[in-house]
């Protein structure tokens, strides 16, 4: 792969995410930064946090460094945002490669998810810098196993606890790598333990955050859990057809407008999907590891434990839509794969698919953040 590819890729990034960087302060925001006197002062009372920061006391330190060093002022907030998804990309890039054992497959994963317009939530939004922190942390945990950099994995697992619940399922997806890829589970069974004890982290945490998840916040955990694989098929649709996803607000609305048919179907090709995931996973093939993948990092949010905020929101697709990425790469590598043509004219037209849908991406991506 051309030593440029990766600063291009950085280059694009920026120039898609530049309208967003004057964007003001909105929704979560109001209680997380600007109205939040937990950031006025780097002391413990730091580490409290108020609003999306509860309960998250290393998202909460960051909002707390941004004041410190710029106050209020909005765009430093949005390129710290930036530069923790430009860290994503590149770790992402090094897994896939460090994985695949090939470089084009790891640049065009790396581009195809980083420039989704549906990522924009999550970088352009600064309270929403808890998917992106984790994420960052839940790369490097990863990176780190397949490194064998053992005392960095639990040390970035740990740190992920402290910035999003999601990162609970980080111990079950390096697990399931593990199975999957490296075939030493016996032999890395200390980390593995390492790494589950990091749940241990979550519960004061987690109970900091009280009124925000749970079966007593309102809503029913059997009307919850109806609506989530419709839900997850919406995730995957928005998603591959790169089409606007509804706004935060609507997600509420979902029962009343979509037809009670729509949630059968659902249910029957989501489990069709759980099974297969399952299968795959057993017989070790990397589609099952990917799919798990989405399937285990979403369930925190779509599940039986109800949210209380919304039924759905597209950030909750940052991390996983990596496992997505992943696989429509590999789809159009396989297809291309089988024609019958020279090595090169497949990676030409391989290239060129994936190629055209990122700057489909781009185009999205620049409208969204200029809405913003």
């Amino acid at each position: 792969m051309s030593r440029f590819a990766l600063p291009v890729l950085i280059l694009l990034l920026c120039a898609c995410y530049l309208p967003s960087l004057d964007a003001p302060f909105a929704w979560d925001d109001d209680s997380a930064i600007v109205k939040s006197p937990s950031i006025r002062s780097l002391n413990w009372g730091t580490f409290r946090g108020q609003g999306t920061a509860t309960g998250r006391p290393l998202l909460n330190l960051t909002f707390a460094l941004d004041y410190a060093s710029h106050g209020l002022s909005v765009q430093g907030y949005h390129a710290v945002n930036l530069g923790i998804h430009l860290a994503c990309a590149l770790l992402l890039f090094l897994v896939v490669r460090a994985t695949a054992k090939d470089d084009r497959i790891a640049f065009a994963v790396a581009s195809v998810w980083s420039l989704h317009p549906m990522l924009t939530e999550s970088v352009s939004q600064v309270a929403q810098r808890a998917e992106c922190l984790m994420g960052l942390l839940y790369l490097l945990t990863l990176y780190s196993f397949i490194r064998g950099w053992h005392v960095l994995t639990v040390v970035s697992c740990a740190l992920g606890m402290t910035c999003k619940e999601a990162m609970v399922t980080a111990p079950l997806v390096v697990l399931f790598y593990d199975w999957t890829f490296t075939l030493a589970i016996r032999k890395n069974w200390r980390t593995h333990l390492a790494l589950f004890s990091t749940w241990l982290i979550l519960i004061p945490l987690v109970s900091s955050r009280e009124g925000t998840a749970g079966f007593d916040c309102g809503v029913g955990m059997v009307k919850y859990l109806s609506m989530q694989p419709w839900i997850v098929l919406a995730y995957f649709r928005h998603w591959f057809s790169l089409h606007e996803p509804p706004y935060v607000r609507s997600w509420m609305e979902i029962p009343q407008i979509v037809d009670q048919t729509e949630f059968i179907i659902a249910d029957c090709i989501v489990g069709a999907l759980l099974a297969f995931t399952a299968w795959a996973l057993w017989k070790r093939y990397a589609a099952g590891f990917l799919l798990a993948c989405v399937f285990v990092i979403l369930s925190p949010s779509s599940s039986f434990v109800p949210v209380c905020s919304e039924f759905g929101a597209e950030h909750r697709i940052y991390l996983p839509s990596a496992a997505l990425a992943a696989m429509l790469v590999s789809v159009v590598f396989w297809f291309a794969s089988r024609l019958e043509q020279s090595e090169r004219m497949k990676t030409v037209l391989a290239v060129g698919i994936l190629a055209a849908f990122a700057g489909t991406e781009a185009v999205f991506m620049f409208q969204r953040n200029s809405g913003y």
